[in-house]
């Protein structure tokens, strides 16, 4: 299948897409500016390189910037990469808000394909102005990652208090909610030792920040908690959900109506009786 015929499902309908590594370049020569081939494999060789070694990568990215200018989502003029109006509106697809060309480099990558890795396309401004600071950054990665709402001004305490919540209902059940109410009724120390009970190694953390920031680096699986290393960690999964081989297809077994080849080997005891239709009395 050509690179740029990839149907992508939205609502029921097929819509046409970049493929996955032409979708990585249109989103980095969308911006002010357009970029050079070069600047294209320098800027992404980060996000791809547990995937692609520098000789794929370097072929990948080539061809997929030729795919953009012969489908027409991408100009090439003096040897700079720029999005169409066409492509543009097709990154605006993907990162399911509207998109812009006049967007830097820096804010593509470290609030719109971030947030295209936590799945939050489409989410308010503010939510996704959270991105951009450490602590709004890991607040949002643990109230995904623990199946919270989405709340980028809620504080470290209340956050706390929620994950606590958590802690208790996956040692008790859910009916200690109901005695719990939101968990506000637990002290801080108290509630920073059960929800450090969610971490890969339960331990009391000595603020809600240290505790937040363990969580949020065990969730994309980072060592670090810095927004430097959570945006790299969030920004290779996405490359990686991108790059995932699709689903091979389910294959049926036949029919009863349809008949067995005749060269079919299968011994008949192993295959399913017919289906007998029962009589008025049966």
């Amino acid at each position: 299948m050509p690179a740029l015929d990839r149907q992508l499902s939205a609502g029921g309908q097929s819509i046409a897409g970049p493929a996955p590594v032409s979708a990585l370049v249109l989103a980095r020569i969308a911006t002010q500016g357009g970029a050079t081939r070069a600047d294209v494999r320098r800027d992404l060789q980060p996000m791809v390189a547990h995937r692609l070694s520098p000789a794929e990568w370097r072929g990948a990215a080539e061809a997929a910037a030729d795919d953009l200018v012969a489908a027409g989502l991408a100009t090439e003029s003096r040897g700079r990469l720029a999005a169409s109006e066409t492509g543009t509106g097709a990154l605006a697809r993907l990162l399911g808000h509207r998109a812009t060309a006049t967007s830097t480099w820096a804010a593509r990558r470290d609030i719109d394909l971030v947030a295209k890795s936590l799945g939050l396309e489409g989410e308010s401004s503010a939510k996704l102005k959270a991105l951009s600071k450490p602590e709004g950054l890991r607040a949002l990665v643990v109230q995904k990652a623990f199946g919270l709402p989405l709340k980028p001004r809620q504080s470290a305490a209340r956050l706390r208090a929620d994950l606590a919540v958590i802690a208790l209902e996956r040692a008790f059940g859910n009916k200690i909610k109901s005695g719990l109410g939101a968990g506000s009724g637990l002290s801080a120390k108290a509630g920073r030792l059960l929800a450090g009970q969610l971490a890969l190694r339960p331990r009391e953390y000595p603020s809600d920040g240290r505790l937040l920031a363990q969580l949020a680096a065990e969730a994309v699986g980072t060592p670090q908690a810095s927004l430097e290393a959570l945006r790299a960690a969030l920004l290779r999964d996405l490359v990686t959900k991108l790059l995932a081989p699709a689903a091979p297809p389910v294959v049926l077994p036949p029919t009863r109506s349809a008949p067995l080849p005749a060269n079919d080997l299968e011994p008949a005891a192993s295959r399913p009786p017919p289906m007998v239709r029962p009589d008025l009395d049966g």
